[in-house]
């Protein structure tokens, strides 16, 4: 095919630095001063190059980066096309400089590649360590907030796993190993967006099953972690909280926001993983699986498995609300208090679950729209629910005691 339409099919003989060994191995048989690079399931719009390449009339411009879109079920049940990373993320780590590669849909610079001697190869793939290569050697990056690609995405809970466990990796051996703290030639603002990279998958690995914990503990264990009265934790906490909910819709508008915090949180299990193997692989990288996206082939556990510790968490909060309710009679408002964080818990860990375990139905040749869905407001209707319901029972609080 390649032949009959005018182009040069290259191979290698060895498979050593996976990705990142093929595109250095074109590099080597490529004279061209700006390289496109797109992943084997990506289509690219026909008009890609045309958008992109006059950015490069910029002298200091190493790649331009496009927004990028996926075939997924109606809902996008596991958060696939990541709309909080594309439309909200990238744009601000453009304003400093720092928006990064994503592998795909993204054209670089030879002369640019070429002062840091090509892609990267220290981690599973090469592209966030590319970029912060070239952001430190002085290049600029731009971010294309517009998709030209439409690409296919995990089918399945351990296919989604598998992927965000390969990038949580790579972005935690950057923050463990080559941070970038300590790179000259960075910005300040840039040293903190790759941090951050790296700093989110610690925080929901290790800091949000705290708090799934904290009621279930309370509940049973009679030890309340407040030692301040509860009207004063609500007349402090609420306006923190209506703040920051304010905030983030703000922040994220018109992107819903609410999913994208379920499935992140949802996958602490896999992020515990990723830091146990990014601390152990300090010289060399773990091997590289490439994901499996076939939405009609079999999983190859039952989904049921993968959940497990989500669904721990969630029985021990609702039998915790039961045992409160039934058996407790002393410290009335703790025990509220602590079953608004239960049933915040329970919330927030069944977006995973329930993705993982309902049917789906996958479209035949339809990207995932830039607009709200039914599930979209459902969880967005949910979630301002459970909000009026703290509010409401904070202000029944404060003025039953004052």
């Amino acid at each position: 095919m390649a032949a009959q339409l005018g182009f040069r099919y290259l191979a290698r003989e060895t498979h050593e630095d996976a990705k990142a060994g093929n595109l250095n191995y074109g590099l080597q048989h490529s004279h061209g001063d700006l390289i496109l690079t797109l992943d084997a399931d990506q289509v690219p719009s026909p008009v890609i190059l045309q958008r992109l390449v006059g950015y490069f009339q910029i002298p200091k411009i190493a790649f331009v980066q496009s927004k990028q879109n996926f075939l997924v079920p109606k809902g996008d049940p596991f958060g696939n096309t990541d709309k909080i990373f594309y439309n909200v993320m990238q744009l601000g780590k453009d304003s400093d400089n720092a928006a990064f590669s994503c592998g795909s849909g993204v054209i670089y610079r030879r002369a640019a590649l070429a002062e840091i001697g090509g892609f990267s190869t220290w981690n599973l793939v090469e592209d966030v360590h590319t970029s912060l290569l070239l952001h430190q050697r002085g290049w600029k990056s731009v971010y294309y907030n517009y998709s030209l690609t439409i690409g296919t995405a995990p089918a399945d809970i351990w296919g989604v796993y598998r992927q965000r466990r390969q990038w949580a990796v790579d972005s935690l051996r950057l923050l463990f190993w080559d941070s970038p703290f300590f790179r000259k030639g960075l910005s300040f603002k840039q040293k903190m967006q790759y941090f951050n990279l790296g700093f989110v998958y610690l925080v929901s690995a290790f800091v949000m099953p705290i708090f799934f914990l904290v009621p279930v503990w309370t509940i049973f264990s009679n030890t309340f972690v407040l030692v301040t009265p509860v009207s004063d934790y609500v007349f402090h906490r609420l306006p923190a909280f209506l703040c920051m909910s304010i905030a983030y819709g703000i922040l994220n508008y018109p992107t819903p926001y609410l999913q994208a915090y379920q499935m992140w949180t949802g996958l602490f299990p896999v992020f515990i993983v990723s830091t146990f193997q990014a601390l152990r692989y300090r010289r060399r990288k773990p091997p590289y699986r490439v994901t499996v996206k076939e939405h009609n082939q079999r999983p190859p556990r039952p989904a049921l498995m993968a959940i497990l510790p989500q669904l721990l968490f969630i029985l021990g909060n609702i039998v915790a609300i039961i045992y409160g309710f039934f058996f407790r009679r002393d410290f009335a408002e703790f025990l509220l208090l602590n079953y608004a964080w239960s049933i915040w818990a329970i919330w927030t860990l069944s977006g995973i679950c329930v993705a993982a375990l309902s049917p789906v139905k996958w479209p035949e040749a339809e990207a995932e729209p830039d607009r709200f869905t039914p599930m979209d407001i459902i969880n967005n209707t949910l979630g301002l629910i459970l909000f009026i319901c703290i509010a409401a029972l904070g202000a029944i609080l404060v003025l039953r005691l004052h």
